[in-house]
């Protein structure tokens, strides 16, 4: 009898302790890795390096596509480059971005959001007139916004990586 408690808890510990290395695999996988145009530092350094409180976490959809979420928020303002330069990541503000993972370790970024704020070095008036468009258009900047297209998404890298 002590010997089936025994084998059950070393069962128990395995199976916990796989499931674990399981989670950090994916975790350290994207952490540890690279983006395509941006060789330079891993993906978790830069991260890190520009947000409080980072927080990275496994998931899969019900399809079974497996990805690894980060959230963070800014330790300073990231200004997002670009032809118009408008809006920023203001510190404090919230970001999410979430990696796909691919076969053979590879990985890429598939989905992000953040919470915005019209950039303050701005000519004033250019500042006005956004104000009034994101309200014409009822755009709560305090809430967070889809990056959805690449050319958005590229100015959001550049913006994390040139900090």
């Amino acid at each position: 009898m002590k010997t089936a408690k025994t084998l059950g808890l070393i069962a128990s510990v395995i199976t916990i302790g796989l499931l674990l290395c399981s989670c950090g695999g994916a975790v350290s996988t994207v952490k540890n890795g690279h983006l395509d145009c941006y060789q330079q530092t891993t993906v978790g350094k830069v991260l890190n390096a520009s947000f409080n409180e980072p927080t990275w976490t496994r998931g899969e959809t019900e399809n079974g596509t497996k990805f690894v979420d980060f959230h963070g928020k800014a330790k300073k303002d990231l200004f997002i480059r670009g032809e118009d330069g408008w809006f920023v990541i203001p510190a404090g503000g919230t970001l999410m971005a979430q990696f796909m993972l691919e076969d053979g370790g590879k990985f890429s970024l598939g989905y992000c959001e953040a919470i915005l704020a019209i950039n303050k070095t701005l000519p004033e008036s250019l500042q006005k007139q956004l104000a009034e468009n994101v309200k014409m258009q009822q755009v709560d900047l305090s809430k967070p916004r889809p990056i959805k297209n690449e050319a958005e998404i590229a100015r959001l890298l550049s913006a994390i990586y040139g900090n």
